[in-house]
């Protein structure tokens, strides 16, 4: 499970919000890029691994209290459930559990998405993020990165 933090998304203002299904769990923050429709939907699109070329959106589950007793922040979306996924857009800023990278980032870092829905070192990636600071998060204070999208 991972927990995510949406600090300044342009999406949550303007819509622009899809929805995915993927044949693996997604933790919070997972980045994917957008396959074809589901079968049978017209709104549903495949989750894709990321893959260079493409644009990556955000997965955020949305912070929904059915049970006060669960943290829904630290959520894994399961295989086969949709789950939203937010188009990004230049200078959107963002925080991720460390987890979810291959290595773990210092500040300054330039990353995009990768195998396993990890954050990697950028090498030719469409969307680029910077590592703007190390963070906590939370009552737990789990240890996050704030991100910034440099390029989508």
């Amino acid at each position: 499970m991972a927990k995510a933090n949406l600090d300044k998304v342009s999406a949550k203002k303007h819509g622009n919000i899809e929805t995915v299904v993927a044949t693996v769990a997604l933790p919070n923050g997972s980045l994917v890029a957008l396959g074809d429709l589901v079968t049978g939907e017209r709104e549903a699109f495949h989750a894709e691994t990321p893959a260079n070329g493409k644009e990556l959106l955000l997965v955020v589950a949305p912070e929904t209290k059915y049970d006060e007793s669960l943290d829904q922040l630290d959520y894994t979306t399961p295989a086969g459930q949709a789950v939203r996924a937010y188009h990004l857009t230049e200078g959107d800023l963002f925080q991720v559990e460390l987890s979810l990278f291959a290595v773990a980032p210092t500040k300054g870092d330039i990353v995009t998405g990768g195998a396993a829905h990890k954050y990697v070192a950028n090498v030719s990636g469409k969307t680029t993020l910077k590592v703007e600071k190390l963070t906590t998060f939370g009552y737990d204070r789990r240890p996050m990165a704030l991100l910034r999208v440099l390029t989508v």
